[in-house]
Parts: structure tokens; C-alpha cells; sequence
């Protein structure tokens, strides 16, 4: 088959179907058990004990994070009741941040 009679249409079939294999066909990659073992139409899962513990710690992890208080409440709050002060307007601060800003570029030099 030349390239010219190859089509649009079979081109983007080939293309839907990558990864995907035909379920008459044998993947000999996949370990088939007998189909006595499960009745057919119906799929099972194994899921090994190291990704069971992996589960498990990634369980613990994440209940571990929701007892750890957050700190960042607090200092959004602080930074809103500036805001509503106008703190961040004040000649100090605009001046503080100008200098702050010059000393980063001047050490570069």
C-alpha cells in the first residue's frame, strides 16, 4: 500500500485505537487466568500489597495534614486588615519597598 491510498479516515481509526487490543486475541503479556475463574463479561482487579501500603500511607499523610494547623489564616488576615488601613500606601512602606527592590539590583552588580 502506497502512502497516496492511504486514507484520512484510516489513518485517524488507526490512531483512536492505539493501546486498545482485540478481545478475541490473546495478550500474552497479560497473564490470562482461567476463564472458569471468573465468568465472562466481568473484569477483576489485583492490586499488590506494596501499592495497599502505599495506599495506607498516603491515607495517613493526608489525615496527618488536616490535624496541622494553618497558618497562613492568621497572616491573611493580618494582611487584609492592612489593606483596609491603607498600610501598604504609607510613604514608609512605598519608600521600604523602593529601597528593598534598589539593594536587590545593586548586589548583582
Amino acid at each position: 500500500m502506497s502512502i497516496e491510498n492511504i486514507s484520512k479516515a484510516y489513518l485517524n481509526n488507526k490512531i483512536a485505537n492505539i493501546g486498545r487490543f482485540d478481545s478475541g486475541k490473546v495478550n500474552p503479556k497479560a497473564g490470562k487466568k482461567d476463564s472458569k475463574e471468573s465468568p465472562k463479561g466481568s473484569d477483576t482487579v489485583d492490586i499488590s500489597g506494596e501499592a495497599r501500603n502505599i495506599g495506607e500511607v498516603l491515607a495517613n499523610l493526608k489525615s496527618g495534614l488536616n490535624k496541622v494547623p494553618d497558618q497562613r489564616i492568621s497572616k491573611m488576615k493580618e494582611i487584609e486588615s492592612k489593606l483596609k488601613e491603607n498600610f501598604y500606601d504609607s510613604r514608609e512602606v512605598i519608600e521600604g519597598v523602593a529601597e528593598n527592590i534598589s539593594d536587590v539590583f545593586n548586589a548583582r552588580k
